[in-house]
């Protein structure tokens, strides 16, 4: 603070522009904004905030995020500050004093964003989240059915796809949770509590990439909490835990504690858990409450990421009831809260690391095998199969040499025609098309306006300026409507296209309805292991169906039997004549398959070869009617993907 006769004339009061100072109406200097004011100006209550041994104007702690959340902050202040390095944590072994630094940091750089700032932000994760970025966010959205289509615009406006979402006060029940459709999310809703109709209701949203399962038995559902876990597999010899927690406001913070505390007791210690939630703790104050729930989780050996503030009501004080706990601190990257007006919560976000040296997808997943079959590949294909066939001295001419024959097939369409591309299915569905790119473009003008008349609110003008205030006001509640309006002329559209198309319409009905049947997964856990491959899925289901009768007889308890030949009629020698086939019979056949036909070979393959291969196939057929001996390879059913 500026001292000294010569300065006195710079000690002027923002508002009143007097520089009388008295014990009644002392001057302070806001280390924020760098005006003086008077600690009660006008008869005005004291307009003064200390934080941290540092003073700031109501108006610049109110709209900015000073006050910050840290336990740890004065321990460690004190303990930099001390002469002796063991003074505060003589009993602490090193890795404790370790962590405690560590969540101190992770707390101390968390900050608050808009949209644009926070696409900026994390665009360094862009390279990283393809290897081993595990990301979460949360928000309490305050009814999906008010609040969800304008988080679908709102995620949408986020430049990276979180690894889970959670939702609180849904106020949606599972049996309707197909309304709400986020694209390339699987969703898993709790149930509301029964007979209440607002604040209640949790959810998780995995991104499609995952495999997860429901954790039934620290799921729970009582007027005091609402929670839901899920274990989660993004590596091959590693599982995550991610929760969401809701606590009613007027619940009993005795039985909430209580209930916690079984929960992390629950967990086994050597699992990675995040737990999101809206906890409605405000840990800005000194309170029991507030001491209670700290002393809760961080002797369960966890620990907040989130220190600013994530609930603004207008004419409220902000506070910091919405957090993401963690047991494994040293593996957060960072931690955000993003600005909205979803809700009066902020959108809380953290971003973590997976210690796994594993990539999350195996070598089928991170970029998916493909094939161009494109007229300049087939011809180079067909010469070289006819090389591979006919420049070799030994040609396949006996029965069991059908797998030598396949074998160069598939050999040759990998060298020639296997190309790679991004791993996007077929089967992935668009939920919200009716959020266009002028809605998204609506959404940052609609941010703009917002953050042009925060900027007009001070200590003098605490609403600010009331005709910027209208026209953010005005624009977004436009916006809401054209949301609204936007979805209705897409479903209107939808049924005229439907018109004379009795199972489309009622396709799309039973879709408004939530009554759809859920969509074939895009990946599979096999052995431990992410597989997105469709032809690798279809071997493996291949191979387990071939071999559920081979595990049945090895089960089964023997005992003597008839042979079969008891139960046939003598047999006719002259029954049946095959005569031998020819080239030009194979090639008729071949191009008289449908070309949706399903084989391990493509059908477009044989069809463009079948002048090559013909000739090949039909001796090793005429040496199998020569022989009676039928060729293994030919006897096995295969699954193919379609």
């Amino acid at each position: 603070m500026a001292t000294g006769n010569a300065l006195i004339s710079s000690k002027i009061c923002h508002i009143c522009q007097d520089n009388k100072s008295c014990p009644k109406q002392k001057l302070f200097f806001c280390d924020f904004c760098k005006f003086w004011y008077h600690t009660a100006c006008n008869g005005k209550k004291s307009l003064i905030t200390t934080f941290r041994g540092k003073t700031y104007c109501n108006s610049c702690f109110a709209n900015n995020d000073i006050q910050k959340y840290n336990p740890f902050f004065e321990i460690l202040k004190l303990h930099a500050e001390s002469s002796e390095s063991n003074f505060i944590f003589h009993d602490e072994p090193h890795e404790s004093v370790e962590t405690i630094e560590l969540v101190s940091n992770i707390l101390e750089n968390c900050s608050s964003h808009t949209i644009n700032t926070f696409n900026k932000t994390i665009s360094c994760y862009k390279n990283k989240s393809k290897e081993n970025v595990f990301s979460i966010q949360f928000l309490n959205l305050d009814g999906n059915q008010s609040n969800f289509d304008t988080f679908a615009a709102f995620k949408k406006c986020i430049f990276h796809e979180f690894s889970v979402i959670g939702l609180a006060e849904t106020n949606t029940d599972p049996d309707i949770q197909h309304l709400y459709k986020l694209d390339n999310y699987h969703s898993i809703y709790q149930k509301c509590i029964e007979g209440k109709r607002k604040g209640s209701g949790i959810a998780l949203y995995v991104n499609k990439n995952y495999n997860f399962s429901k954790i039934d038995d620290i799921s729970i559902l009582n007027i005091d909490i609402e929670t839901l876990f899920v274990e989660i597999n993004p590596k091959k010899e590693e599982t995550v835990i991610v929760g969401v927690i809701y606590r009613p406001p007027n619940g009993s913070i005795e039985s909430f504690n209580n209930n916690l505390e079984k929960i992390f007791s629950q967990i086994p210690e050597n699992k990675r858990v995040y737990v999101m939630g809206d906890f409605n703790i405000d840990l800005f104050k000194d309170t029991r409450k507030s001491s209670s729930f700290e002393e809760l989780f961080i002797s369960n050996g966890f620990f907040p990421t989130v220190s600013i503030a994530t609930h603004a009501k207008p004419n409220c004080k902000k506070s910091c009831i919405d957090n993401i706990l963690t047991n494994c601190p040293n593996a957060v990257l960072s931690s955000y809260t993003i600005n909205s007006d979803i809700s009066h919560h902020r959108s809380i976000a953290i971003f973590t690391h997976l210690q796994s040296a594993q990539t999350t997808l195996n070598l089928a997943d991170s970029a998916r095998t493909a094939y161009d079959f494109c007229e300049d590949n087939l011809a180079r294909l067909s010469r070289a199969i006819e090389n591979s066939l006919f420049s070799s001295p030994s040609k396949p001419a006996h029965a069991n040499d059908f797998e030598s024959l396949i074998s160069i097939i598939q050999e040759q369409i990998n060298e020639t025609c296997k190309t790679t591309k991004s791993n996007n299915s077929k089967r992935t569905v668009i939920h919200n098309p009716w959020i266009t790119k002028g809605i998204i473009k609506s959404i940052n003008r609609r941010d703009k306006l917002y953050k042009i008349w925060k900027k007009t609110v001070s200590n003098i003008c605490k609403s600010g300026d009331p005709r910027k205030y209208e026209e953010y006001r005005k624009y977004r509640n436009n916006l809401a409507k054209t949301i609204k309006c936007q979805k209705k002329f897409y479903y209107e559209n939808q049924f005229k296209q439907k018109v004379n198309n009795k199972k489309g319409t009622w396709k799309l009905i039973n879709n408004l309805r939530g009554k759809v049947k859920s969509n074939l997964p895009t990946s599979f856990n096999i052995n431990s292991e992410h597989v997105a491959c469709k032809r690798t899925i279809a071997k493996k289901f291949n191979t387990y169906f071939s071999s559920i009768a081979k595990n049945l007889n090895s089960k089964t308890l023997t005992c003597e039997t008839p042979s079969f030949e008891k139960y046939l009629p003598p047999p006719n020698n002259n029954s049946l004549y095959l005569e031998n086939t020819d080239e030009l019979e194979i090639m008729s056949i071949i191009k008289g398959f449908s070309n949706s036909k399903a084989s391990d070979i493509p059908m477009v393959v044989l069809k463009y070869c079948a002048p090559v291969i013909s000739g090949t196939i039909s001796r090793l057929i005429n040496e199998c009617i020569a022989t009676g001996a039928f060729p293994q390879i030919l006897k096995v059913g295969t699954i193919s993907p379609i």
